[in-house]
C-alpha cells in the first residue's frame, strides 16, 4: 500500500482544486493499493479522502500579508506544521498548489526535503518569482530581478520577486527526491528551462470528472437552457470575462464579425458586448455541461493559460473548439473537428468561426466522436493510473 498525503490550497475551488480533488476521490474509490488523502483549507470537514484545516480569517489576513511581503510572509496559523505532524508515516507528498494566501510552504517542503515528493504544476509559480502567469514577461529566466506585474495573482504592492525566486531555489536545491509533473509539453518545456531534470519531469493530463459532463442532445439542452433552437450558438467560460487574458474582446469580435450568437458564462465583463448572451456566473458543473452541449462551438482566446479544464470539458461534452495557440492548448486541440489560430490573429480566429458557421453547426456524430476520443484521453482512472505509476517510482526508485 502506498500512502500519498495530497496538499492543494481548497477542495473545490478553481482547476487546480478539481484536479486534485478528482484525483483524490478516484483513487479512494477504485484502487486498493494507493491511499489518499487531500489536505486543504476550503472548511474542517473530514470525511475521507478529505482533511480540511481552515483557519478563520487566514486567508484575508495573509492576502494582506503577502502583498506587502510576498507569498513567503504568511502565518498560517499552524497549518503547514498540522500537514507535517499528519504525514509521519506518508510514503509520498503530493503537492499542487501551494500559493493561495494559507500556507507556510517553505515550512512544508523544508520537512520533506529528504521524501518523496511529486509536485503537480497547474501554473508557473513554482518557476518565477511570485506570479503564476509570466505572460509575455521572459525575466523569471534572469531570477526575477524585477517584476512588471505586481497586479497578477497572487498580488504584489512591493515587489519581493528576486527573493521569492532565490528561496524557491534555494528549497529545491535541499530536495532529495522531487518529481515534476505537468499537463503540458509547454509547461514541462518551461520546467525544465528553469533547472529542473528531464528525469524527473513528467506530462500527466489534468483528469475532468466524467460522471459531470457528457454529450447530451443540443436542442434538448437549449430547451433546458430557453436558448434559441435556431441560432449558432458560440461559447465563451471565465470565471471572470473581463480579465482580458482570456481574451473576451477577441472572442466578441469572432462572433460579431461572423453573424453568430455568443454566449458568455462567468462574471459578466465591464463593458458587455452587443451580440453576446451572458449568463453571469455559473458554479454548478452540471450545469456548464449545459451550455457546453448547448453550443456548436467552443471558443478559447485566451492570452496566457496552461492546460484550461474548460477545453477538457467541452470536448467531453463533444462541442468542437477554436483556440489560440497559447500554453498546452495546442497539444489539447489535436482531434477532429478543433482549430488552433496564432495567438491574437483576430481574422485568422473570425476566419476558423466562419467556415464552421458554413456547416449546418454541430451534428450529433461530431459530438460523439469528440466525446469518446476525449474520455479516453482524461478519464480520471486513466490519468490516476498514471500518477500511480510516479508513485511506485518515487518510493522504488531503483525499479
Amino acid at each position: 500500500m502506498i500512502r500519498v498525503a495530497m496538499v492543494n490550497t481548497v477542495r473545490t475551488q478553481g482547476g487546480a482544486a478539481r484536479v486534485a480533488a478528482l484525483l483524490a476521490q478516484t483513487f479512494h474509490d477504485h484502487f486498493d493499493d494507493v491511499d489518499v488523502t487531500l489536505y486543504h483549507c476550503e472548511h474542517r470537514e473530514r470525511t475521507p479522502p478529505f482533511y480540511g484545516l481552515k483557519r478563520p480569517l487566514s486567508r484575508p489576513l495573509n492576502a494582506f500579508l503577502a502583498r506587502l511581503g510576498g507569498s513567503t510572509c504568511v502565518w498560517d496559523m499552524g497549518v503547514a506544521g498540522d500537514i507535517v505532524d499528519k504525514t509521519r508515516n506518508a510514503d509520498v507528498l503530493h503537492i499542487h498548489n501551494l500559493h493561495g494566501y494559507y500556507l507556510d510552504y517553505p515550512k512544508l517542503l523544508h520537512a520533506w526535503r529528504d521524501r518523496p515528493v511529486v509536485w503537480t504544476l497547474h501554473d508557473m509559480w513554482s518557476l518565477t518569482g511570485r506570479c503564476g502567469s509570466s505572460s509575455e514577461c521572459s525575466s523569471w529566466r534572469l531570477g526575477c530581478p524585477m517584476c512588471p506585474y505586481k497586479k497578477y495573482y497572487p498580488k504584489a504592492w512591493i515587489d519581493n520577486a528576486k527573493r521569492e525566486f532565490q528561496l524557491k531555489q534555494y528549497l529545491y536545491s535541499i530536495m532529495n527526491s522531487l518529481t515534476i509533473v505537468t499537463p503540458s509539453n509547454w509547461l514541462s518545456d518551461l520546467a525544465l528551462q528553469r533547472g529542473f531534470s528531464r528525469e524527473y519531469v513528467h506530462v500527466v493530463p489534468n483528469p475532468v470528472d466524467t460522471t459531470k459532463f457528457g454529450p447530451i442532445d443540443k436542442y434538448k439542452a437549449r430547451k433546458e437552457l430557453n436558448l434559441p433552437d435556431n441560432a449558432y450558438l458560440a461559447l465563451f467560460v471565465a470565471s471572470d470575462c473581463g480579465d482580458r487574458r482570456k481574451g473576451y474582446a477577441d472572442f466578441a469580435h469572432a462572433v460579431i464579425k461572423s453573424g453568430c450568437l455568443g454566449l458568455a458564462v462567468g462574471k459578466r465583463p465591464p463593458q458587455p458586448a452587443q451580440g453576446v448572451l451572458h449568463t453571469g456566473s455559473v458554479s454548478d458543473q452540471s450545469a456548464i455541461n449545459l451550455y457546453y452541449c448547448a453550443s456548436d462551438v467552443f471558443i478559447i482566446p485566451s492570452y496566457a493559460d496552461n492546460y484550461p479544464n474548460t477545453v477538457i470539458e467541452a470536448l467531453i461534452s463533444g462541442t468542437p473548439v477554436i483556440g489560440y495557440e497559447e500554453g498546452g492548448i495546442p497539444s489539447q486541440l489535436d482531434l477532429p473537428h478543433c482549430r488552433i489560430v496564432a495567438k491574437g490573429d483576430r481574422q485568422a480566429l473570425c476566419d476558423a468561426l466562419v467556415n464552421l458557421v458554413a456547416g449546418d453547426g454541430k451534428e450529433s456524430s461530431q459530438s460523439r466522436e469528440l466525446s469518446e476520443i476525449a474520455q479516453r484521453r482524461w478519464a480520471p482512472q486513466t490519468v490516476a493510473d498514471q500518477y500511480r505509476n510516479i508513485y511506485r517510482k518515487q518510493c522504488n526508485p531503483k525499479n
